[in-house]
Order: structure tokens, then sequence, then C-alpha cells
């Protein structure tokens, strides 16, 4: 399993406040991932930092350490410390595994 960016672009979404809760903006990157087994990849959306920059073009292994288990017993994704680590650029150049937040 690996996820692949094909685009720097950064979808921007306001969100009003409500309550208490204060208006904040979400920004989220385009991403595919791809399953073994599978022939077509699933589209989904990374988050990213509101003063951070999104993940370069290529594709990338999620980090071990960015799996958590939940109140519940159940496995997800850490929300806010999701790890990285390319294995191809957009060039399709294998590259040494280095961790992108």
């Amino acid at each position: 399993m690996y996820i692949q960016i094909a685009t720097n672009k950064i979808n921007t979404r306001e969100i009003p406040s409500k309550g208490e809760r204060k208006a904040f903006t979400a920004q989220n990157q385009p991403a595919l991932l791809w399953r073994e087994g599978e022939e077509y990849p699933d589209k989904f959306q990374i988050s990213v930092p509101r003063d951070g920059a999104p993940l370069p073009i290529g594709k990338f292994f999620i980090l071990d350490s960015s799996f958590v288990i939940n109140q519940y017993g159940n496995l997800e994704l850490s929300r806010y410390e999701t790890e990285f680590t390319m294995f191809e650029d957009a060039t399709g150049k294998k590259t040494t595994p280095s961790k992108t937040a």
C-alpha cells in the first residue's frame, strides 16, 4: 500500500463558526491510495497544516508511527501526526526514504 501525490494543488475550505467554535480554514491536498491487488486507486484528501507546505509530487509509504489505536480500540491514522516517506519522485526516480511530515 502506498499513496501517490500527483499535484501540489491545495484545496482550501472556510469552516464557519458554530456555537463556541471559532471559524477556521481547512486545507487539503488530493492524493491517491494504491492497494495491493486493486486495479485502480482510491481518491482521498490529505490534511495540510495551516502554515505547512503540501507534499511534493511523488509516491510515499505511510510510516508505522502514523497509526494509532483510538478510544474504541480501532486502528486509524493519526489526525495530526501522519508521516510519510518518499520512495519515488515526480520523475519516477527511486529515492532514498526520508521522512516527510
